[in-house]
C-alpha cells in the first residue's frame, strides 16, 4: 500500500479496458482532477496507478457521453477546454429517444430479451396497445428510462406479453 492507502497493484478502468473501449457516461460530472488525468492519458497513452510512481502505457479507446452542452460548460469554466477539444474530435450527436420513434419498439424488445436472460423469465412481447403508448410517450429519461421500465415489468411479470395494465401509471 502507498502512503495514501491506495493499493499500487489495483488496475484502473483504463488499464482494464486495454485494447478495447472505455465508456465514460456523463463525462461532464468528472472532477477537475479526473479531467486532468484523462487529458494526460489521451495525450500520452500513459498513466499512473493511484499511489504508484510507475508509469504504464496502454491503448484504450475513450468513448464519452453527456446530456449536457460541454461547450457551454467550457465557457462557464466548469469543464476543461483542452479535454473538450479531444473528446469532440469525433463527435456524434444522438437525438433524444422521443425524436427517434422508430427505435422505441426495437429497443423495448431488445431490453425484454436482455431482462429475460438476466432474470430467467419468459416475457414474450409488447401488446399493440403498449407499442402505441410507448410511441406516444415523451421519454424524458431517454433510453435509460425505457430500459428501467422494461426491467421492472419483466421482473414482476415473468411470462406472457406486456399489457397496458403492466405499465407504470405515469406512462
Amino acid at each position: 500500500y502507498s502512503e495514501n492507502g491506495c493499493d499500487r497493484n489495483v488496475r484502473g478502468e483504463i488499464e482494464i479496458a486495454e485494447e478495447g473501449s472505455l465508456v465514460l457516461d456523463n463525462v461532464d460530472k468528472l472532477s477537475d482532477n479526473a479531467q486532468l488525468r484523462l487529458l494526460v492519458y489521451i495525450e500520452t497513452h500513459k498513466f499512473r496507478r493511484l499511489g504508484s510512481e510507475h508509469e504504464f502505457s496502454v491503448k484504450t479507446r475513450i468513448v464519452a457521453s453527456t446530456e449536457k452542452n460541454l461547450e457551454k460548460l467550457v465557457t462557464m469554466g466548469e469543464f476543461s477546454r483542452e479535454l473538450y477539444y479531444y473528446l469532440t474530435a469525433f463527435e456524434i450527436t444522438l437525438p433524444p429517444l422521443r425524436q427517434r420513434k422508430k427505435d422505441i419498439t426495437f429497443l423495448a424488445k431488445h431490453f425484454i430479451h436482455l431482462c429475460n436472460q438476466k432474470f430467467g423469465h419468459h416475457v414474450s412481447d409488447l401488446s399493440p396497445e403498449v407499442e402505441q403508448k410507448f410511441l406516444e410517450y415523451h421519454w424524458y429519461g431517454n433510453i435509460e428510462e425505457l430500459r428501467l421500465i422494461i426491467e421492472r415489468i419483466v421482473l414482476l411479470k415473468k411470462t406472457g406479453n406486456i399489457l397496458i395494465t403492466d405499465l407504470p401509471s405515469d406512462v
